[in-house]
């Protein structure tokens, strides 16, 4: 990684990094420690959008089709286990109004037709231990705890190969799991490292990126501050997409 330096009087800013390939950059970890630092009050003050993805709508139409899946396994009944939940995974859950709205709808087809005769548990997930703690209290979400529909877990995917449930402490991971497993991920993917790339004319290209703060401002690894971001480009040669990307 690119050594921080200050740049020309000219731009007036701190150089963080630059042209640094994205997975790579110091960006994950400032998003990150926001999140950490944050917790329920990202979303609380709307510093995060979320109600286009948490609305009744989008629950209704998400449990539709999670209903529509299940009622297609239970139609090949070799296909579930019937000892064992299917486990529903939300990730990076935030203050979990989506969980709330979804269970709601969810259980409106499902205790009204013969899938009913098939376990589920919907499992709310998230980085910040804050955020779990507080699912964990949240009056509205007891009634489902209480039927065994609904459990926790603090889940980092870029490192976990497990998930332990706060409430009924199982641990669940790739050998433990019988049934298939529904995931649900909103405003998840681009909050985790990645690449660009993109093709023109026939090219391939790298999107780098480099990150800067106001000239002299270097509290920006520990307190909120404005970081600007650029993304120059590179060409990939074909001999670079041979060689495995590590973070």
């Amino acid at each position: 990684m690119n050594d921080p330096k200050t740049s020309t009087a000219a731009n007036a800013s701190y150089i963080i990094e630059q042209n640094q390939r994205l997975s790579r950059s110091r960006l994950w970890k400032l998003q990150r420690n926001f999140f950490e630092q944050q917790g329920v009050a990202a979303w609380s003050q709307d510093t995060v959008p979320h109600y286009i993805t948490s609305n009744p709508f989008i629950a209704k139409a998400y449990a539709k089709m999670v209903f529509g899946f299940l009622r297609d396994c239970y139609a090949a009944p070799t296909s579930l286990d019937f000892s064992q939940p299917v486990y529903l995974i939300e990730l990076g859950a935030g203050s979990g109004p989506f969980a709330y709205l979804f269970l709601k709808k969810f259980l409106g087809l499902y205790k009204r037709s013969v899938m009913r005769a098939v376990p589920f548990k919907y499992m709310i997930t998230d980085l910040p231990q804050g955020n779990i703690d507080y699912w964990n209290s949240h009056p509205r979400l007891q009634a489902f705890v209480a039927s065994g529909q609904l459990d926790f877990a603090r889940f980092d995917a870029t490192k976990d190969r497990e998930i332990q449930l706060v409430r009924s402490g199982e641990i669940l991971w790739a050998q433990t799991v019988k049934n298939p497993v529904v995931v649900l991920a909103n405003y998840f993917f681009d909050s985790i490292p990645q690449d660009c790339f993109y093709i023109k004319d026939g090219q391939l290209y790298e999107s780098l990126v480099t990150l800067s703060t106001p000239q002299g401002n270097r509290t920006w690894m520990t307190q909120h501050c404005s970081i600007g971001c650029k993304y120059p480009i590179r060409i990939i040669q074909s001999r670079l997409l041979t060689t495995p990307m590590r973070t």
